[in-house]
């Protein structure tokens, strides 16, 4: 542990007593924890890619017009015809498929 600690830039105090029992405090530097573990931003992270399928194509290009405005979403294909959508899922491989469920089969 003393060494784990020592890693990042804290330091590992002991005592043990016999019958007083053992306490043990950490000191933490905010900044030597903070630089050694980054957290990911915003801009670290993939989009996510996302596939739309509606027969009608008003809300398809509503759709993608609204999600492509986030830098988070990618829409990567939109497809009207039923079968199509199989083509693209496996064409585009996506992590989210929109659709309308009273589509016509």
């Amino acid at each position: 542990m003393r060494e784990r600690a020592q890693s990042l830039g804290c330091d590992l105090r002991v005592k043990s007593e016999p019958g007083e029992g053992t306490c043990i405090g950490v000191d933490v530097a905010a900044k030597s924890v903070a630089a050694k573990t980054k957290e990911p931003t915003h801009a670290d992270l993939k989009p996510i890619r996302i596939l739309v399928v509606d027969d009608h194509f008003m809300v398809r290009m509503g759709l993608c017009a609204s999600l492509n405005v986030e830098s988070d979403m990618e829409v990567v294909a939109e497809v009207a015809p039923v079968r199509a959508q199989f083509d693209a899922y496996r064409e585009h491989s996506p992590a989210a498929v929109i659709m309308d469920f009273d589509y016509p089969a």
